[in-house]
């Protein structure tokens, strides 16, 4: 079965709900709802999306509607960074949400924000491995299809900023995950065991390069949780800077 490979760049405003897999986002503005939400500069191609009903704690009633896209970006043919962006249609009632972004203490940068349990907010950086393997994600399926179509070339190690934020009948979840290697850092040694990767948050302080970047990405992290707030929000979108490049040594 063949898939959109090419899609089309659209003129307007790119909703999410208006999408079809293929179609590309090239200004960097994603819209859910009435909201519009920040992409890093370049291409970014939607492979997956879904929608579904995120309900809150203790009630199976209230709750919010939810948009999900995942996109990808490439260099020739090589994964170069990829986003899940998951926002609510619209403000609900919601008093109390079920999610606890924040239990992961094995992470290398974690900012639980002071939130409340009943509204949490999180960001947490941390690395992945065997991230393309099968995956019980909605969006895996069809997006390990267009990888393999497409012949796109991808990495054994990821670093990954996750960012959650939760508040009155509003919520945002959004993961990016980078290629370091495209960004000027040598291929991680292990790649099989998460604990014994280059990345892994016991190993930074004998690797001084990757320590450097790592710290180059929780900043870059930082400022993109900014971002997404103020989507959520509804202010004003704040343009996203792109991913950093390793300091030569």
């Amino acid at each position: 079965m063949m898939i959109a490979l090419l899609g089309v760049t659209r003129a307007y405003a790119f909703d999410l709900a208006l999408a079809n897999q293929g179609d590309r986002v090239e200004d960097g503005k994603v819209q859910i709802g009435a909201r519009e939400f920040p992409l890093p500069p370049g291409v970014w191609i939607l492979t997956a999306k879904h929608k579904y009903r995120m309900v809150s704690k203790n009630s199976n009633v209230e709750g919010a509607d939810v948009w999900t896209g995942y996109f990808v970006n490439l260099k020739d043919k090589q994964f170069r960074a990829a986003m899940e962006l998951s926002a609510s249609v619209a403000s609900t009632s919601t008093r109390r949400w079920s999610h606890e972004p924040c239990k992961r203490n094995d992470t290398v940068f974690k900012d639980t924000f002071n939130s409340h349990i009943d509204f949490p907010e999180c960001l947490l950086v941390t690395h992945n491995i065997k991230m393309f393997e099968h995956n019980s994600q909605s969006w895996w399926y069809p997006t390990a299809l267009w990888f393999e179509e497409q012949e796109i070339g991808l990495p054994t190690t990821t670093l990954a900023a996750m960012y959650d934020k939760y508040q009155f009948g509003d919520c945002v979840n959004v993961r990016f995950w980078v290629n370091p290697e495209l960004f000027g850092m040598l291929p991680s040694k292990n790649v099989t065991q998460w604990p014994k990767n280059d990345w892994h948050k016991d190993r930074l302080d004998k690797d001084p390069a990757r320590s450097a970047y790592m710290q180059q990405f929780i900043a870059w992290s930082q400022f993109m949780s900014e971002a997404y707030r103020a989507s959520l929000n509804k202010k004003p979108t704040i343009a996203l800077p792109d991913f950093p490049v390793a300091n030569p040594a």
